[in-house]
């Protein structure tokens, strides 16, 4: 399960970003709030930002690896929550749980290449038409 995206009936105030960057937020193309993450937490959804950032120097570069976390917390009413689940047990854990962390915003998964090509991992006496 995985959250697509989060739109906002009233556009939250966070300093450093223009309330019109936030009508909507992709998860995958976040924009001004990439390695962002969000929790849910019972009726409160939690904005949380990356290590050392702050509203004066928002720039990853500029960030203290060992400076502070900063949490912005909106009423999960003023949210209109989109998933991406594969089956309908996991949206029942969030909405009776009411928890739920995804990884950073904009995360994409390093991709793996295999030592050797996937023919080449193919015995020799199973490649062919059969």
């Amino acid at each position: 399960m995985k959250l697509k995206q989060v739109t906002f009936d009233r556009v939250p105030k966070l300093p450093g970003i223009r309330p019109g960057d936030l009508t909507t937020l992709d998860c995958a193309n976040p924009g001004v709030l990439k390695d962002w993450r969000i929790i849910l937490r019972g009726q409160s959804m939690y904005l949380v930002s990356p290590v050392g950032w702050t509203h004066n120097e928002n720039r990853g570069t500029r960030r203290d690896p060992k400076g502070p976390v900063t949490m912005y917390e909106i009423p999960r009413a003023d949210v209109f929550l989109q998933w991406d689940v594969a089956d309908e047990a996991e949206i029942e854990a969030v909405l009776k749980g009411g928890k739920y962390e995804s990884e950073p915003l904009g995360f994409k998964p390093a991709l793996v290449e295999a030592d050797k090509p996937i023919l080449a991992q193919i015995p020799a006496n199973q490649v062919g038409d059969a």
